[in-house]
């Protein structure tokens, strides 16, 4: 986990997608939700923590359980969603500009394009089988999964 400069939890909460997002250089993390961009929720920030104390504990690294948690609210044009359906875009779409360090510049209006691409990119996602065995389950290596920016 710390060999990674982000590391990104989807949390399910019942009926809408939230995510948190751990920055290990900036030693923070971001609670992000689309629909209360000022708040968080305090049970899933103190889990993620103490997932962050185990697995440093685990990896024999030292870094501190308490780091500081923003929210959207302290971001700079923090996009938010206009209705009940589109959190899980949101959070792709958030997981995916953190990853790239790139500003927010997008909105509600740019959902619907984002929902199809986001969904063009895992239909046309390649997947290699890693065994010849044919009783076990396909699964994904790592050098599989290349998006190329470049395609359309």
């Amino acid at each position: 986990m710390f060999e990674y400069n982000i590391v990104i939890f989807p949390i399910h909460l019942s009926v809408h997608w939230t995510v948190v997002i751990l920055d290990i250089v900036k030693k923070e993390l971001l609670y992000l939700d689309s629909l209360s961009p000022d708040t968080q929720n305090e049970k899933v920030v103190l889990q993620i923590r103490e997932f962050i104390k185990h697995e440093a504990k685990r990896w024999r690294v030292f870094f501190s359980d308490q780091i500081p948690c923003k929210t959207g609210h302290t971001l700079k044009d923090f996009p938010t969603q206009s209705n009940g359906w589109d959190c899980g875009v949101f959070v792709c779409l958030y997981s995916l500009y953190q990853m790239l360090g790139i500003p927010y510049n997008f909105d509600q209006s740019h959902i619907p394009l984002a929902r199809t691409w986001i969904a063009k990119v895992l239909i046309e996602l390649p997947v290699k089988e890693t065994s010849t065995d044919e009783n076990q389950a396909v699964s994904m290596d790592d050098d599989v999964i290349e998006i190329d920016p470049g395609e359309s």
